[in-house]
């Protein structure tokens, strides 16, 4: 046979042998049959194997044997053939064993040996598989876990995640396995968040899939104790602190006692509702008709006037007060309920 020949018939052979149902064609250059260096052992039987598992992207002549079965040097020359890809992890490809038989003949002969004194111990079917792990539900709310920590400066006990949406559970390639999280543009932290894992094995893209969760922040936030009404001041008997999800917007929430105690209220609270920032206005320090003393200092001397307060006002507020006696209206700063400075 000629090798131009030879070498049209090998192409045709390994186009056919691998089917999924469709062909499973072989790398061009792969097409023509390795020669061996040196006289291989005598060769009596080839066993095949009728589930076939693989690691790696590529598939061996030697993967499809029963390796036990063969001489050293015929494990490493069928090692050297590469057979084509092997299939994707969520499938699976089978082999043509017709054209198996036809390739192994031209083997044999390549080597130097008779086709018909060599057995092939055929299964019915041989079934490529690709070595691979899902990832579960489990590892993904981990791997979004570890993430929202990265960005939430709170203790991992105070954090609840639960994934509301999951494309599906990734079916991934056997091997070393890193992953990437992409977040949408200004996407919150927490709260409802939307992140695409991309995942890597042996550091090469393996699939990406995208996770809807919900992601509750926990903090101890302070609560009113009984209903509160607008305008009453809070006192210590008026609060208290409650476990809370503060993580739609955490700028909201109030976990310092100090920062409530003593501040006025804007809006009626219902108990064990947070009190928030926007609730709250400075405790009125001096209310409006009260009658004040006005005091203006200058240059080392001090001088005081009676006056009325025309507003309401906190501490430092600038507020107007009517002299007792002009009659005139002064701007002046409250210093306490009965004393106003005035400002020049």
């Amino acid at each position: 046979m000629t090798g131009c020949l030879r070498s049209t018939l090998c192409a045709v052979i390994c186009c056919a042998l691998f089917l999924t149902p469709e062909k499973w064609p072989f790398a061009a250059d792969l097409w023509e049959i390795p020669q061996s260096v040196n006289a291989m052992s005598p060769l009596t039987t080839i066993a095949f194997r009728n589930r076939v598992v693989v690691n790696g992207q590529r598939v061996t002549l030697l993967e499809l044997c029963d390796a036990e079965t063969l001489p050293e040097d015929w494990k490493a020359y069928m090692a050297g053939i590469d057979i084509g890809p092997a299939p994707e992890p969520s499938g699976s490809k089978v082999i043509n064993l017709q054209n198996l038989r036809a390739y192994f003949r031209q083997l044999m002969e390549s080597q130097g040996l008779k086709p018909d004194m060599v057995t092939l111990q055929l299964p019915e079917r041989i079934i490529v598989e690709r070595r691979k792990k899902v990832i579960s539900k489990t590892q993904i709310e981990e791997i979004v876990r570890g993430h929202i920590l990265n960005g939430v400066p709170v203790k991992p006990d105070d954090v609840a995640i639960q994934i509301a949406g999951l494309e599906e559970l990734p079916v991934l390639p056997d091997g070393a396995l890193t992953w990437e999280i992409l977040t949408p543009f200004h996407d919150p932290v927490a709260g409802t968040t939307t992140l695409t894992i991309q995942f890597y094995v042996d550091g090469n893209k393996a699939q990406s899939v995208r996770v809807i969760s919900k992601v509750q922040v926990f903090q101890q936030v302070v609560c009113a104790s009984r209903t509160l009404k607008r305008n009453e001041v809070l006192s210590a008997e008026d609060i208290q602190q409650l476990r809370t999800d503060v993580a739609q917007h955490p700028e909201r929430f109030i976990t310092d006692v100090d920062q409530v105690t003593g501040k006025r209220l804007v809006s009626e609270v219902a108990k064990n509702q947070p009190i928030g920032t926007q609730m709250l206005d400075k405790a009125i320090t001096m209310k409006r008709g009260t009658s004040v003393v006005i005091v203006y200092q200058q240059a080392g001397l001090k001088f005081t006037a009676k006056g009325q307060a025309k507003e309401d006002g906190s501490l430092g507020d600038r507020v107007r007060i009517t002299n007792a006696d002009s009659k005139r209206t002064l701007s002046c700063r409250v210093v306490d309920p009965h004393t106003a400075e005035l400002i020049p």
